[in-house]
């Protein structure tokens, strides 16, 4: 037994050492590893299940960035505690699990919009839920004594979106929730999910994976905000020399945001690991949901998306900050700019609509709303409403109008716009 070795190292190295250990290391589950060893025991699962021999060699094709923590686990030299370290590995995962629903539970707890009994229902629900799927159970003294340590040591910090009376509706957003933008496109939802990353940033990190844009085309907005340099000259690299003084002087306030942009986060699996590779994490950015893949066998693609649905706000829940995710519309949605979207109009939503804590409709009004569209249009705005179609944690249906600033990427409060205009 390698010195300083956790219980799931020494098991994966046992179940590289024979098969007997292996059958038994390979009856745990997924979720009951963290990190690199997460990585580790799936590679197993692979391999066992394509009748492939479990061994340092097979194991380091599959995992060549890992090849120097496989020869170091593989140094384990007795097999006889396997069932020992499986124990161990099994607790680990059962505090984690009642950690995580200590969370909600203080989340509800908190909420000062909900009913005590609809929070009393709540505890009730979710302490009967932490029953351990492999066997025996979580007793409610565990669970209550976890949430006494999630009350003491609780971060009242939470990430914001940007836009105020949105953050009021939502009570910014909270660990363990999944948010779900829906909108079409050229509607501002990227230019919300970034403005949730540069309000949320004085707090903590934020990982912010885009499948449509590279790293520099999101920093080019993120400066466009942040200079009021307009987006589109930033874009086509139409600056004036006025403009790219301007960009210069926000470089360094650009550069200091503890953003984290992901380049290889194409499945759940893979934002979960660059998540756990950042520390003091607050915020989880998704543009966009669809275009991500599970990484599993589905049978049609609509099942898939439900899988990755899970899949976040799982990650929501593990890691305890918030994920935010943006969602296309389905196409019709599309025949006009200004016709009210639905929940059930998210592209291939799968379970969209039942994992997200809340959904977030973006839609540009209509000519004939009158006076604050007219003026937005005087101004070069687009008039967008922002409908807070679902909230679990408060009130629901609430439609907020603003005014999308597409060069500086900003939203502007109907208020405001308004009395500008006086």
């Amino acid at each position: 037994m390698l010195p300083n070795t956790k219980p799931a190292q020494e098991a994966l190295g046992c179940a590289m050492m024979d098969a007997g250990a292996a059958e038994k290391v390979l009856a745990l589950q997924l979720d009951d590893f963290e990190g690199i060893d997460r990585e580790v025991f799936s590679a197993m699962k692979t391999l066992h299940s394509s009748g492939q021999p479990i061994t340092l060699v097979t194991l380091g094709m599959m995992l060549e960035q890992h090849t120097d923590y496989l020869i170091a686990i593989s140094g384990v030299v007795t097999t006889a505690f396997v069932d020992h370290h499986i124990k161990a590995i099994k607790e680990r995962a059962k505090r984690r699990r009642i950690r995580a629903a200590a969370t909600e539970l203080y989340n509800a707890a908190s909420d000062n919009l909900k009913s005590l009994e609809e929070i009393t229902a709540e505890f009730s629900s979710r302490i009967d839920g932490l029953a351990e799927v492999e066997g025996g159970t979580v007793s409610a003294q565990d669970a209550v004594i976890a949430l006494v340590n999630e009350l003491d040591t609780k971060d009242e910090k939470k990430s914001l979106t940007g836009v105020p009376l949105l953050d009021q509706s939502l009570g910014g957003m909270s660990g363990g929730r999944l948010y779900v933008i829906g909108a079409r496109p050229a509607t501002g939802k990227t230019a919300l999910a970034i403005s949730a990353a540069v309000s949320t940033a004085p707090y903590g990190r934020v990982l912010f994976c885009s499948y449509e844009m590279q790293p520099s085309e999101i920093m080019g907005r993120i400066l466009a905000r942040l200079s009021r340099v307009n987006s589109q000259d930033i874009s086509y690299k139409t600056l004036t020399d006025a403009q790219r003084v301007k960009l210069v002087q926000h470089y360094g306030q650009a550069g200091s945001l503890p953003i984290r942009f992901g380049v290889n986060c194409s499945t759940p699996e893979r934002v979960r690991a660059e998540a756990l590779r950042i520390k003091d994490l607050r915020l989880v950015v998704i543009d966009y949901l669809q275009l991500m893949t599970s990484g599993k066998r589905a049978e049609s693609r609509r099942v898939e998306v439900g899988q990755i649905s899970r899949a976040l706000k799982q990650l929501s829940i593990e890691l305890n900050v918030p994920v935010l995710a943006l969602s296309q519309l389905n196409r019709v949605s599309e025949g006009s700019a200004s016709r009210v979207p639905t929940m059930s109009e998210m592209r291939e939503s799968g379970d969209i609509e039942q994992d997200a804590d809340a959904i977030v409709l973006m839609y540009q009004l209509p000519d004939k709303d009158g006076a604050f569209v007219d003026t937005c249009e005087a101004q070069g705005y687009k008039p967008i409403r922002i409908l807070l179609d679902k909230n679990r944690q408060g009130k629901s249906g609430v439609a907020i109008d603003t005014a999308f600033d597409g060069a500086s990427m900003t939203f502007i409060s109907k208020s405001a716009v308004m009395e500008a205009q006086k």
